[in-house]
């Protein structure tokens, strides 16, 4: 039996201590678990070597899966591998955060419900304070992220104009003047933050896609039901003239952000986790 199947001699190669390769037909021309595809090529076949082989005089395979290739091949592994590490510490460290906002966020949710502020009315004004402070620190995070993936720095500035228009109108009340004005007003913001919601979900999927294909498509089954949500609140508002279509979309909304907002949670935890243990 020949050495190799491409008819190079092991002992002449000068990449064997490189690649700690056994040989040709213990290493990368093994049977099933080899990736040398010239050895898949002869068995498939039936040549013992390329040498029988009737296409040998131009075969792209000999060109593109010597040794010289995988070496490269083996190289380009590695840079990726680093270059996923850094990535990975720097998205484990900023994930940890968002995770973090994201209860004062859903506890402002509670304190600016009608059922709580019907009771305490005072608490409305605490929830909106937290939510307003939660949603600054969690935009410069995403702006931060931003060297990681073009849709964290879009999502970062989307949700630092949403929170800072937020804030205006929170001290300046006055000035929106009309509930017309007011109801467009909120709309706006609406659409704002929903703009930086999809961007978020957005890059956290394609963060996530080359280490886990099925939290990547987790990532992106929720963006779509975060659209759905958004858009059932935005017609709870354009349903204002009929009080109580507008009273129904908007309780089916407000369940749906508060479903959304677990998951959210949820996914950011195995984000994180995920990187951390990458980096690890």
């Amino acid at each position: 039996m020949a050495e190799t199947y491409c008819g190079k001699l092991c002992e002449n190669c000068k990449q064997k201590e490189q690649l700690n390769c056994p040989g040709c037909r213990l290493g990368p021309g093994r049977q099933v678990t080899g990736d040398c595809q010239i050895a898949r090529c002869c068995r498939s076949k039936n040549h013992e070597t390329c040498r029988s082989c009737s296409s040998q005089g131009y075969c792209d395979l000999k060109k593109n899966n010597g040794v010289e290739y995988r070496l490269q091949q083996k190289a380009v592994q590695e840079e990726r591998r680093a270059a996923l590490g850094d990535h990975a510490a720097v998205m484990g460290k900023w994930m940890r955060l968002l995770v973090l906002l994201i209860i004062p966020d859903l506890l402002s949710m509670v304190l600016t419900s009608s059922l709580v502020t019907s009771v305490f009315p005072v608490l409305q004004t605490v929830g909106q304070v937290l939510s307003m402070a939660a949603g600054l620190a969690y935009g410069g995070i995403l702006l931060r992220l931003g060297s990681q993936n073009r849709h964290y720095r879009i999502a970062g500035i989307l949700s630092l104009s949403g929170a800072v228009a937020a804030v205006l109108i929170f001290f300046l009340p006055a000035a929106l003047g009309t509930a017309i004005l007011a109801l467009l007003l909120s709309m706006a913001l609406l659409a704002v933050d929903m703009a930086a919601q999809l961007q978020e979900l957005d890059a956290h999927a394609e963060a996530v896609r080359e280490l886990d294909p099925d939290l990547c498509a987790k990532w992106l089954d929720l963006r779509k039901w975060t659209l759905i949500v958004y858009v059932g609140l935005l017609g709870s508002s354009l349903f204002a003239l009929v009080p109580l279509l507008g009273l129904l979309v908007l309780l089916m909304a407000t369940v749906g952000v508060i479903v959304i907002a677990w998951r959210k949670l949820d996914c950011l935890f195995k984000t994180e986790k995920l990187f951390v243990n990458y980096r690890n």
